[in-house]
């Protein structure tokens, strides 16, 4: 019998994924994107099935949280976080910062150079404190304000030490 310690990350390549896992993904990224964000845009791009999907899972192994991280296509040294989701209910409590500096930490274990996101310009502040720097101008993405922003790897980085 294992200890599981709560909150916790866990990525994996999309064909290792359980069916109820992925199932469970999708259901938050249901319910933020769709739901409550109004976006019209289908979901399912054809990326996930590339990319590594890291799952935030709460007491009770429940997924209450997740993102994707895949290779850049076009800068083989770059990697790409997106559709970073935290259910309604557990915001608030440092989630998306434990899955983002996880899911850095699992880009820059693949080789990663450098991470980009297309950030929701709401949440513009919220990366630039996790070291993101914005690039360019703003853009409109599935009806939203997005900005492209990179974050450098150093190499320096103490992403395993983030606790709560």
């Amino acid at each position: 019998m294992s200890i599981h310690y709560y909150p916790r990350v866990e990525i994996k390549k999309f064909s290792l994924l359980y069916p109820e896992e992925l199932y469970e993904i999708l259901k938050v990224r249901e319910e933020v994107f769709h739901l409550e964000q109004h976006i019209n845009v289908p979901d399912l791009d054809g990326v996930d099935t590339n990319a590594y999907l890291a799952m935030l899972l709460t007491e009770h192994d429940t997924i209450n949280g997740c993102c994707r991280l895949f290779r850049d296509p076009e800068k083989p040294h770059r990697w790409m976080i997106g559709r970073l989701a935290i259910r309604n209910e557990c915001r608030g409590h440092g989630y998306a910062r434990l899955l983002m500096m996880t899911a850095i930490r699992e880009a820059y274990m693949h080789g990663a150079k450098e991470i980009a996101i297309h950030a929701q310009v709401y949440l513009l502040k919220f990366y630039e404190t996790l070291g993101f720097q914005a690039k360019g101008e703003v853009f409109i993405e599935a009806g939203i304000q997005h900005i492209f922003m990179v974050y450098k790897i150093t190499g320096n980085e103490k992403l395993c030490s983030y606790r709560f």
